[in-house]
């Protein structure tokens, strides 16, 4: 124990309140004397009941926190009275969270704000901070952006990161204020300075895009690298984007991988995704579809419907994975619940071929239409051919099969283009046509489709 612990336990042992307030400090913190949360809160304690106010705050966040003492709100409030009854700021700011949270009382935004705004009178950041975001989000009170902005500003001004990231974002969004990137970066570039991860992140990207700023690789770089470097996900997903395109650094997918396995181990949907495709694609790694399985798998798990989809795909064709055509259905049908159109078309597919299923014309058709509503040439394509062999002296039937055929030709898929041609040619489901034929099976020979190229020639 130092010269200057050992004055502070004689005074503490005499009754000084002040040293008594000190020395709960050194055992809470373990300076000079050994790390004692129970002494910590027992010195506390004595101090607070001779009315050092900072000992009383510091006793009702020892019972709140059940430091060195159980758990105890009422006990914790009782404390933050004391405290405020000497108009002390930090105890009206935290009396203002016990009724925001319900923490020993009832939770009460309105009397929340009632000490918040104490808090904030008396110059108090946070006290100002919980003022404006209750301004802001009409908690206990009705919106008011322009006492929202008012508070953050003073609290911002003081150096609350939480008000200068908020600032922030009202400028950006031009809420309660004239949109303006260049006072949003101002703030942001506070608070990344403080060592805000999300601050750090949100100003790498402008300085990357220019927005509100000069635009400048180097300095966006560093900041985005600053914040990946200590786990913000955001900000390794960024790194990985920018890897993968060029954009701002050299392409580098070797890179991209680095950046995106840092943010799937943390659980990265998105990541797990990108890692999971460039193993199958072999893409900046050995294609490995044993490990593009196991990523996609951890995606899936979580829910994310593409992922779904590659498990099942990769489940059916036992792909990096032992063949198992129905936990593919399973995974498919997962994926298609959430509207995924490439997994109702690889049901399609499934049911229409009985694979490892009885065939199922019904559920084919119902999956196939689910995903070509929503647009994919395949199953658009799909439908055309079922509509067509269903009736192919029935013009209503040949009619539906060229109205799909057209959506898929429409956004150039060979296949369709090349059927309309024949379509035309013949005059099946639509007037004989020579030239829309000719059309048609051109617009197929350019996409390489080597039928439409021997109908193009006997035209």
């Amino acid at each position: 124990m130092g010269k200057n612990s050992r004055e502070i336990v004689k005074s503490a042992m005499k009754g000084s309140k002040d040293a008594q307030f000190n020395l709960s400090i050194l055992h809470a913190k373990g300076i000079g004397v050994k790390q004692d949360d129970a002494k910590a809160f027992s010195w506390a304690k004595k101090a607070a009941k001779q009315g050092n106010v900072e000992a009383q705050l510091t006793l009702g966040n020892m019972y709140a926190q059940g430091q060195g003492v159980t758990q105890d709100y009422k006990e914790a409030q009782k404390w933050y009275l004391e405290a405020s009854r000497q108009g002390f700021a930090g105890a009206f700011f935290n009396l203002g969270v016990q009724y925001w949270m319900g923490q020993g009382v009832e939770r009460n935004y309105e009397k929340a704000l009632e000490y918040f705004s104490k808090a904030a009178d008396k110059g108090l950041a946070m006290g100002q901070y919980a003022l404006g975001l209750s301004y802001l989000e009409e908690m206990g009170t009705k919106k008011d952006l322009k006492k929202a902005h008012e508070y953050l500003l003073e609290a911002a001004t003081q150096g609350n990161i939480e008000s200068q990231l908020r600032l922030g974002q009202l400028y950006t969004q031009g809420e309660g204020v004239e949109q303006n990137h260049r006072e949003a970066f101002k703030w942001w570039e506070m608070a990344a300075n403080q060592g805000d991860l999300m601050a750090q992140h949100n100003i790498g990207i402008r300085l990357r895009d220019g927005v509100g700023v000069k635009q400048d690789s180097a300095k966006s770089y560093n900041w985005l690298v600053q914040a990946a470097m200590q786990g913000l996900e955001a900000s390794q997903v960024s790194l990985g984007r920018m890897y993968r395109l060029g954009k701002g650094v050299p392409q580098d997918d070797s890179q991209a991988l680095k950046w995106w396995k840092m943010a799937a181990e943390q659980g990265n949907i998105e990541s797990q995704c990108n890692i999971g495709a460039m193993y199958n694609q072999g893409i900046g790694v050995e294609k490995d579809d044993s490990q593009s399985y196991a990523w996609l798998k951890k995606a899936a798990d979580q829910g994310n419907a593409g992922a779904q989809r590659g498990v099942g795909i990769l489940l059916a064709h036992g792909m990096g994975v032992e063949q198992d055509r129905r936990a593919a259905i399973r995974w498919l049908l997962k994926a298609a619940d959430q509207g995924d159109s490439e997994a109702q078309y690889n049901l399609g597919i499934m049911y229409a071929n009985g694979l490892d299923t009885d065939p199922d014309e019904e559920k084919a058709y119902e999956y196939f239409t689910a995903s070509a509503k929503q647009g994919l040439p395949p199953a658009q394509y799909a439908l055309g051919v079922i509509h067509s062999n269903r009736g192919p002296n029935d013009p209503p039937e040949q009619k539906k099969s060229y109205n799909w055929h057209k959506k898929a030709a429409d956004q150039g898929y060979a296949q369709s283009q090349y059927i309309l041609g024949v379509m035309y040619s013949k005059g099946l489901g639509v007037k004989e046509d020579p030239k829309q034929a000719q059309f048609w099976f051109s617009k197929a020979a350019d996409h390489g489709d080597a039928l439409s190229s021997h109908s193009q020639d006997k035209a």
